[in-house]
């Protein structure tokens, strides 16, 4: 989960964390990202994740979702709201709707 602008600095650790690891980021189908719905903040964070999951159109579909968008900003509790929420979205096979998607 990226929890604020300033974590795209760390896109090439993780990347590492990947390649050591052996971990074909095309297995992971979902991110709960930071998204604000802020027109200053979303293209820095959906080029950050581009550069990590690197998705060609052949595959799988990377899908986004933010609990900002459902509750607003939630400040301390923001990464337990963002955690229940994606673990609803796996239990339901469902992901939600992202209302303001800039």
């Amino acid at each position: 989960m990226v929890s604020s602008q300033s974590d795209i600095s760390r896109s090439p650790v993780i990347l590492l964390c990947f390649y050591l690891n052996n971990f074909d980021t095309r297995r992971i189908l979902f991110v709960g990202a930071h998204g604000t719905s802020m027109p200053a903040g979303d293209p820095i964070e959906a080029n950050y994740l581009d550069r990590v999951f690197n998705r060609s159109n052949l595959d799988p579909p990377l899908l986004l979702g933010s609990i900002k968008n459902n509750l607003r900003h939630t400040k301390g509790a923001a990464g337990v709201a963002s955690l229940i929420k994606s673990a609803m979205c796996m239990y339901y096979r469902i992901i939600t709707a992202n209302m303001q998607f800039t």
